[in-house]
């Protein structure tokens, strides 16, 4: 089973990678940054879910829990990724231990 986003570890990817959106700090990892930066009110020129109508209002908070809902599948997938590549690290370097360790053996029996 996938782990929850707030148990999921920290992978250290720049938010932009995942998100398209630049200007966040890769230190910043509680996500103020990346909210700041998907913000309606942020610089980017959002729109201010106060200057709208209640109709458009409830269309515009749910076009933003769509897309954090869409951007926290992405980041789960993302470490999702990382686990089983980690994974395969892990068995690659085993091998080279292995191979390591079968070539000082080999070197061994021929200079007997």
């Amino acid at each position: 089973s996938l782990p929850e986003a707030d148990e999921a570890p920290i992978l250290g990817l720049v938010a932009s990678d995942i998100t398209g959106v630049d200007g966040v700090d890769e230190a910043d990892y509680g996500g103020e940054a990346l909210a700041d930066a998907l913000s309606p009110t942020s610089t980017s020129g959002g729109t201010d879910a106060g200057d709208l109508a209640g109709g458009e209002s409830e269309d515009y908070i749910q076009q933003l829990e769509d897309e954090l809902e869409n951007v926290t599948e992405q980041l789960i997938e993302a470490e999702t990724r990382s686990s089983e590549l980690e994974g395969k690290l892990a068995d690659a370097e085993k091998a080279s231990e292995d191979a390591a360790t079968l070539l000082a053996d080999t070197e061994e029996r021929l200079v007997e």
